[in-house]
């Protein structure tokens, strides 16, 4: 069962991030793109005319029947997706930029989400005891700075807001929230964000901008999805040849198996034929 809840997730994921991978492969190569469509066009098509082409070779008066043809019109559709589901395999990682990219713009114009995680982080540093806030009242009261001096204190902050972070993405993109296992929050050991916390307060800042750690969080992300990247291709491998091959096969064997049929009625007729003497 956790084999399928895997599989599933990534299903999810791969269909969320098509359409990004293959915005990406527009904005960077153009020509791939068009070169893409045309050729899954021309793909589908062929086929499509080798499965009437199959037909005709096993009974040249040979007609497909409605049903057939509704099958060799999926069977098209399928191929034509199926190719551009290729191509889109290889455009995940770019795909997951644009998408992060496009999410760091979001959270970060929301207010709300600003304003309430400011009150955590405000809460979370005081209820650690190692900051003097005299001089720094509560959110509720006015206040707008909170102090962060010590090492832990900073930590704290930046690991607390790469988790809340991580639960606004996984909520707008529920699909990769939840193939990144982020739905409750990413819970990031201090050891990996301590070197850049202590770089960007060696420069003399005071405090860490949200947008700051939410640009660390942008790229824990990105390193996490590498972790999955070679699954998730590998099954755009996978959707893209399978589902068109098997719809394919099942119509070429029906046709045979139709045409086939056709024949030996025809056999038997004349057989049963008897010579006028």
């Amino acid at each position: 069962m956790n084999w399928i809840s895997q599989r599933v997730e990534e299903f999810q994921a791969v269909a969320s991030l098509v359409g990004p991978a293959l915005r990406a492969l527009y904005q960077n190569d153009p020509d791939k793109f068009w070169a893409t469509i045309g050729w899954a066009l021309g793909l589908a098509i062929a086929m499509h005319l080798l499965c009437r082409l199959i037909g005709k070779l096993w009974f040249k008066r040979f007609k497909p029947s409605f049903p057939q043809y509704l099958l060799s019109m999926l069977a098209t559709v399928l191929t034509a997706l199926g190719s551009i589901l290729w191509v889109a395999g290889n455009n995940l990682r770019p795909g997951l930029a644009l998408v992060l990219h496009g999410w760091e713009g979001a959270i970060n114009g929301d207010d709300a989400w600003a304003q309430k995680t400011f009150v955590a982080r405000y809460e979370t540093v005081k209820k650690l005891g190692l900051e003097d806030f005299t001089n720094h009242p509560h959110p509720s009261k006015g206040g707008h700075s909170i102090p962060l001096n010590a090492s832990e204190s900073r930590l704290q902050d930046a690991r607390l807001v790469i988790g809340l972070a991580s639960v606004h993405f996984s909520a707008a993109y529920p699909a990769l929230g939840r193939l990144l296992k982020v739905t409750d929050g990413l819970a990031v050991p201090s050891s990996r964000v301590k070197n850049q916390v202590d770089a960007f307060f060696a420069t003399g800042e005071h405090t860490m901008p949200a947008a700051k750690t939410i640009q660390m969080c942008a790229e824990i992300l990105k390193e996490t999805f590498e972790g999955r990247c070679g699954a998730l291709v590998a099954m755009t491998r996978w959707i893209a040849v399978g589902l068109p091959l098997i719809s394919w096969l099942a119509l070429y064997v029906w046709i045979a198996r139709a045409s086939s049929k056709i024949i030996r009625s025809k056999v038997v007729k004349r057989s049963a034929i008897k010579p006028f003497v």
